[in-house]
């Protein structure tokens, strides 16, 4: 798939549900950065992994392609 890309060496990878817990507490906020969902071996750019939406919806999607959300800081 074209939107797929291996996990690179920058970033940091959180499972789902640390990130929402991190988010639910402050420590990311929308304009901190931008995360996507991964499955641990890849991510998919049209997948954003918003902190608002976390904190909004306590994570949106919970299955194994979407076990773990790939952080990169601005």
């Amino acid at each position: 798939m074209e939107n797929e890309q291996l996990l690179p060496d920058y970033g940091t990878l959180f499972t789902l549900q640390d990130f929402i817990e991190d988010c639910s507490s402050g420590l990311f906020i929308d304009y901190d950065g931008i995360g996507f969902y991964s499955d641990g071996r890849v991510y998919w750019h049209d997948e954003p992994a918003k902190p608002s939406d976390m904190i909004r919806f306590k994570g949106v999607k919970f299955d194994m392609k979407h076990r773990y959300v790939i952080w990169f800081n601005k």
